[in-house]
């Protein structure tokens, strides 16, 4: 079951309703009551767009895909996600930590989420892309994976302040874009 809703103002929340039962897919545009969601265990893909007052989202057992598209007052988002596989985050600036507790995980896409600032939780996703998260100063969080080296990418584009690449290692394919690199170039080696 897939329910999509643009636009619709919902401060009470109820889930006990039939159509939450078999629900798989549900699709969020511009709700501007929400603060939270309620869990929905038969839940398998979000996507959250422009959700002005949304501050957590809780554990969602079969989550497999979570997708977030401007929600300024996010702060978190509840770590255990067992099954998920994939998650874009997308101007979520008040995101302060990330944490993702799912051994299927593959790739994980944040852009302007200025608000975090360790990506120590982030050192086993296979597939990392992180665009314009000003808040980030530091990659040594990035260091020390215990996924096997041919499964490690990272993208990094518009990290102004990122100055340093040491405590990269262990990493497959490394693309760096639009920054200024200053130190740690001799740890390039690391890289595999």
């Amino acid at each position: 079951t897939t329910l999509r809703l643009n636009s619709f103002d919902l401060t009470q929340w109820n889930n006990s309703h039939a159509v939450f039962d078999n629900l798989q897919d549900l699709e969020l545009n511009s709700c501007s009551g929400i603060v939270t969601l309620p869990v929905i265990s038969s839940l398998k893909i979000l996507r959250l767009c422009s959700m002005p007052h949304l501050q957590t989202i809780p554990t969602f057992m079969n989550l497999q895909q979570l997708n977030i598209i401007f929600c300024p007052t996010l702060v978190s988002i509840a770590s255990l996600q067992p099954s998920l596989v994939k998650v874009s985050i997308l101007e979520a600036p008040s995101l302060n930590h990330i944490s993702f507790d799912s051994p299927f995980i593959e790739k994980v896409k944040l852009e302007r989420c200025d608000g975090l600032t360790d990506l120590s939780t982030l050192r086993n996703i296979p597939k990392l892309l992180i665009n314009f998260c000003h808040g980030i100063t530091s990659l040594e969080g990035l260091g020390g994976s215990s996924l096997d080296d041919d499964r490690r990418e990272i993208e990094l584009d518009y990290l102004k302040n990122v100055h340093d690449l040491s405590g990269l290692h262990h990493i497959h394919s490394l693309r760096i874009s639009n920054m200024t690199i200053h130190e740690g170039i001799s740890d390039i080696n690391n890289l595999e």
